[in-house]
């Protein structure tokens, strides 16, 4: 299908002929990404202008289902400190895209205090050099933008499972 584009479009296009003096490009139109200006569209082009991923493998959507249906807390806490006693409390501001740091604070006596530093594990619900760690070592990290996050592993682990909530 040929896609049409109007004026003012914003559009990805391959080139298939740069210009040359007296001569300008060819190319054909691949994505309509919407009028420029309009909400979504820069960030559209920024997305396909740097070859930001949108979308996870279905191999690498299907280990983090397996890490969330798997999900035993118990089982998690082998080998490690409980602390679902301490009051431990996000630093993550109410607009963070995860909540994925905190602190506690607990007094040692002598006027001394411990200050914990929280950061979700993520790395215990990803197999080494399985579909998600091979999606999540390609994206290196997650971007940010003002309204819009790119996360490194899909939002069930980022902004469930491997999310700092209160209650869990």
């Amino acid at each position: 299908a040929v896609l049409q584009a109007a004026a003012r479009h914003q559009v990805v296009v391959e080139i298939t002929e740069y210009p040359r003096p007296g001569r300008d490009a060819h190319g054909v139109i691949l994505e309509v990404l919407g009028r420029r200006g309009d909400p979504g569209v820069a960030l559209a082009s920024v997305i396909r202008q740097f070859g930001f991923p949108t979308e996870f493998p279905e191999d690498a959507l299907e280990d983090a289902r397996r890490a969330v249906a798997g999900y035993d807390p118990d089982r998690v806490l082998e080998g490690r400190e409980d602390l679902r006693g301490q009051v431990i409390i996000t630093i993550d501001p109410d607009t963070a895209r995860d909540f994925d740091d905190a602190i506690s604070i607990r007094p040692l006596g002598d006027g001394r205090v411990e200050l914990g530093v929280h950061i979700a594990d993520v790395a215990h619900f990803v197999r080494e050099d399985g579909a998600l760690d091979r999606a999540a070592r390609e994206r290196s990290n997650s971007v940010y933008f003002p309204n819009h996050v790119i996360p490194m592993l899909p939002e069930i682990l980022s902004n469930g499972l491997c999310s700092l909530q209160e209650a869990q």
